[in-house]
């Protein structure tokens, strides 16, 4: 993983915690992380930060690649969290 991939790594994910805070009220946190809130902080991110994303592409990453990734990574974290705290 490099620098690049990790920066819009925790760029997404703050607006991920952040949703699955919101969202925890009401169900489980460690869903929330690894679903719903990853789409949820894409849309976010999207909308206030779009133009950073032709930054990722002249690097060489599509959206789709980046969006892909995270989801991987936050679906495999949040369920290795929900098996070892249940």
């Amino acid at each position: 993983m490099n620098r690049l991939f990790l920066k819009y790594y925790i760029d997404t994910t703050r607006f991920n915690i952040l949703a699955c805070i919101v969202i925890g009220l009401f169900t489980n946190v460690f869903i929330c992380f690894g679903t719903y809130g990853v789409f949820i902080s894409f849309i976010t991110y999207r909308y206030f930060q779009n133009h950073q994303y032709y930054f990722y592409l002249n690097q060489g990453y599509t959206k789709n690649e980046l969006m892909f990734k995270v989801f991987i990574i936050n679906f495999l974290v949040a369920t290795l969290l929900f098996l070892l705290i249940r």
